[in-house]
């Protein structure tokens, strides 16, 4: 009991010193002491985040036509523990003098990754187990046990090509989110100053008649992420609750009120009330819901729970190329079905394989 009262007791200050020796996902952890050691350590990990300039970056593309766009830390929201990250600037790295037209065209309306800046991936395995296996052996364990779920999560960008013709105006914010985080943007029409747009594209029919027509451009306004989805790149097994967990569930509550049990979480109608952060359900959200309980599962949504109810971990999706391709661009041959069947073989193999070199090796791997 005194050692407890001691620890309780500690002045912020000293609390403060001795998170600062420590990684951010070991300071999430201890947060869960007592009511006091967790709104310190979550301060900390934002304070330390904005004064050590930490950024998330958001990638666009692949290869030598990515382009990337860095975001500070401007906010935190302690109810939440939301941080809110805005642009700093854009850097391009290309391996030429430019993306091509065709490049950019297929960047605009595809993959997105977000990426905070202390996520490393691991290279190696230790040397004493590197040593026992073969090359075959080597590359297997280093693609399975080396896997950062964060590190390869991908997202689909909104195409400018169905928004512009809207009802919404260009410039109109729209959301891209998951479990962790949630992304603002938005395309303009006309070329801007603003240091943190893309030049993304040409349009289809620029590109079919070789006529250099620019197409919408890609401004990112900001990023808002949960701690625990921040910690989640550095300690993989850190789960990531939804965020804005109360207003998912005054949502849901209401809604089931008027009758509507399914919808899809990250869609952007409902991004935008939870990020408003609004009491009542506008009726426009709510004829859209009700109109839509058909689309209330994604491909993504779909191949997660056909994997959770063959008892697979739902986050290998993003382990496998193929999988990447069927979620994200529509570039798969393969069904739903066959997707979840594929990773399904290929996990149970390595799950056989994996125990066998742990008997070689005498260890766990």
């Amino acid at each position: 009991m005194e050692t407890h009262t001691n620890i309780h007791s500690l002045a912020p200050e000293i609390l403060f010193q001795i998170f600062s020796f420590m990684p951010y996902n070991e300071v999430y952890r201890v947060r869960s002491v007592c009511k006091q050691w967790q709104h310190m350590a979550t301060e900390h990990i934002y304070l330390s985040i904005k004064a050590t300039r930490q950024t998330v970056t958001v990638k666009l593309g692949e290869r030598s036509h990515k382009r990337t766009i860095d975001l500070e830390a401007h906010s935190y929201d302690p109810i939440h523990q939301v941080i809110e990250f805005k642009p700093v600037q854009v850097t391009e790295h290309a391996g030429s003098q430019g993306p091509d037209q065709t490049s950019q065209w297929s960047i605009y309306q595809r993959r997105m990754q977000i990426h905070f800046s202390q996520w490393k991936a691991q290279t190696r395995l230790p040397a004493a187990v590197e040593d026992c296996l073969t090359v075959q052996e080597k590359d297997l364990a280093l693609f399975h046990l080396l896997y950062n779920p964060a590190l390869e999560r991908t997202y689909e960008l909104p195409s400018p090509a169905s928004l512009l013709p809207s009802k919404q105006s260009p410039g109109d914010l729209h959301y891209v989110g998951d479990r962790g985080l949630i992304l603002a943007l938005s395309y303009q029409t006309k070329a801007s100053p603003h240091h943190n747009l893309f030049n993304t594209a040409y349009s289809s029919h620029a590109i079919h008649m070789g006529v250099g027509v620019p197409a919408p451009r890609l401004e990112i306004h900001w990023v808002r992420a949960t701690l625990a989805w921040v910690v989640s790149g550095m300690a993989p097994h850190t789960p990531v609750p939804q965020i804005y967990t109360e207003r998912y569930a005054s949502l849901d509550s209401k809604l089931a009120h008027s009758g509507c049990y399914k919808y899809d979480l990250y869609s952007n109608p409902v991004l935008e009330h939870i990020v408003q952060g609004n009491d009542q359900i506008p009726q426009d959200l709510l004829k859209y819901l009700q109109s839509h309980t058909h689309e209330c599962h994604t491909r993504l949504s779909r191949i997660q729970h056909m994997l959770e109810g063959a008892g697979v971990d739902a986050r290998v999706i993003w382990k496998y190329s193929f999988a990447k391709a069927c979620v994200v661009s529509n570039g798969s041959l393969l069904g739903e079905e066959d997707v979840v069947r594929r990773i399904q073989v290929l996990e149970e193999e390595w799950r056989k394989k994996r125990q066998s070199l742990t008997r070689r090796l005498n260890a766990t791997i």
